[in-house]
């Protein structure tokens, strides 16, 4: 899919640990400029131990896709404060995974324009089921023109909050 130049597209990322299942996935969203659903995507991770990384893999394989998709104009959205931080600042990181950090911050720069911004976890829920949902996958999983019945209620939630 390649978007309209002009076209602002909101990226919605999360990330999710399940220590008992050994598991850790990410849920990615993409929405058009007037809420519309662009698609969907659920993505099993290999075991991690670190939160914050997990989310910081949401926002790099999110931001991956987008650029595969010729987006220009995009906003990232995120409920993980610190690697928001981490990405909006200029100087090097000190994160121990500074490497993927700056990776992602190159991946931003694929962008004609790249906003990176803290949402708050209610704001993010349709993402977060997302990455629920990936426990269920076997790597990834991407959907365009349906809803996996999971997330159906916070996507119901997230149209009539916007």
């Amino acid at each position: 899919m390649a978007t309209s130049s002009l076209e602002l597209i909101k990226l919605n990322v999360d990330g999710a640990i399940f220590f008992y299942r050994y598991k850790a996935e990410v849920g990615i969203i993409l929405r058009g400029t007037k809420g519309d659903i662009v698609m969907f995507a659920s993505k099993l991770e290999a075991k991690a131990q670190d939160l914050a990384i997990i989310k910081l893999l949401a926002m790099f394989w999110g931001l991956q896709l987008c650029a595969n998709m010729r987006i220009a104009n995009l906003i990232l959205e995120s409920d993980c404060l610190m690697m928001v931080d981490e990405l909006q600042n200029v100087i090097d990181s000190h994160y121990p995974q500074r490497v993927l950090v700056q990776e992602t911050k190159r991946l931003t720069q694929l962008f004609r324009d790249c906003r990176v911004k803290h949402i708050n976890q209610l704001g993010n829920e349709t993402a977060h089921r997302l990455a629920c949902y990936a426990w269920n996958v076997e790597n990834i999983e991407m959907w365009w023109d349906i809803v996996p019945v999971d997330v159906s209620q916070a996507l119901w939630l997230d149209k009539n909050t916007l």
